[in-house]
């Protein structure tokens, strides 16, 4: 039983460290692509 309440109690906490690493790469990543893409089109935009 404590084993099985063990692996239980692993598991929500691998479940809620999974979010918030989740969040934290959304957070981050996705206004650095933003970022990235605002970047490339004033290259572009630049060369041209």
């Amino acid at each position: 039983m404590s084993l099985l309440s063990g692996t239980r109690t692993r598991m929500c906490t691998w479940k809620k460290i999974n979010l918030l690493s989740h969040r934290i790469l959304t957070m981050y990543i996705a206004p650095n692509i933003l970022m990235n893409k605002a970047i490339v089109i004033t290259i572009i935009i630049i060369i041209i």
